[in-house]
């Protein structure tokens, strides 16, 4: 939007996250969207040569909102104004790391209701899942961002976002399963 030649960040409050919940409470949020995106977990940090930088991942849900209009929304104070559309975030069950696993192509199909099913696959994050994650931290730690052990890192879209509404069921095919959420 700005012609950014790098990630844009930013963090979500401890009440904006669900870890692996049925149900995601959505009606105080304005004009959401659900993209699905893997998100790594960190490990100690700062890190070092004896402990992992990444403990765990899982198939999550980013899910943007704003609360402006859409002309305030493509200028940088608006952005900074709406928190790049911070909304929640929705990680599902998490899973031991496994690089290899992040290296290679991740499918993953999205229903919405009874709409037909999406499919994604984390070819659409430039750089890949992990290299997404190594570049955050790069950022990071530039920026002098508070990064502790055990936050979530997420990772880009495996596919483009859909708008979602209260009652809105989902369902996600990957590799590791089949998640289920109800956005409330």
């Amino acid at each position: 939007m700005f012609s950014n030649t790098e990630l844009f960040f930013g963090p979500l409050a401890k009440d904006e996250v669900f870890v692996d919940a049925a149900k995601v409470p959505i009606s105080n949020l304005n004009q959401p969207l659900a993209e699905v995106e893997i998100a790594l977990k960190i490990g100690r940090w700062p890190p070092d040569c004896r402990s992992p930088l990444f403990t765990e991942m899982s198939v999550c849900v980013e899910i943007p909102a704003t609360v402006l209009p859409l002309p305030a929304k493509a200028s940088l104070l608006g952005q900074v104004t709406d928190r790049a559309g911070a909304g929640a975030l929705w990680l599902g069950e998490p899973h031991p790391f496994d690089a290899r696993a992040l290296m290679s192509e991740i499918k993953v199909e999205l229903s919405h209701n009874d709409d037909p099913v999406q499919e994604g696959s984390s070819l659409n994050i430039q750089a890949g899942p992990l290299g997404v994650a190594f570049e955050f931290l790069a950022l990071a730690l530039r920026y002098g961002a508070n990064l502790k052990e055990g936050q979530w890192i997420a990772t880009g879209g495996l596919r483009p976002s859909n708008p979602i509404s209260a009652d809105t069921q989902m369902a996600i095919r990957h590799p590791w399963g089949v998640s289920s959420l109800h956005f409330v």
